[in-house]
């Protein structure tokens, strides 16, 4: 798979056939192609994942595969980590400049 440019409005054409492909079979793939899928859903741009719905002929296979696997493919679950450990460390800062003070 191939890396598009953040500035792409039309993302990536090519990786967009390619999971069009794949999830025309769905749910017959091999495991292969289902890590394929997922890597896919979790970094392509949000334009690539956009213009894949508006195929009808894939819509319900889509929304089958981002159902069972959706927290495989979930992007934000490593951010809100890193929130609340940021979170934390700051109440804690704020909580020794209190009982220093």
């Amino acid at each position: 798979m191939t890396v598009s440019s953040p500035n792409s409005l039309d993302g990536n054409p090519h990786d967009r056939a390619r999971i069009t492909a794949l999830l025309k079979r769905y749910p017959h793939l091999d495991d292969s192609e289902i890590e394929e899928l997922v890597a896919f859903y979790r970094t392509a741009p949000a334009v690539d994942t956009a213009l894949l719905t508006c195929d009808d002929e894939i819509r319900a296979n889509i929304a089958a595969f981002t159902h069972q696997f959706r927290k495989r493919i979930r992007r934000w679950g490593d951010a809100n980590a890193s929130l609340v450990v940021y979170g934390l460390f700051f109440a804690a800062l704020i909580i020794a400049l209190i009982l220093r003070g």
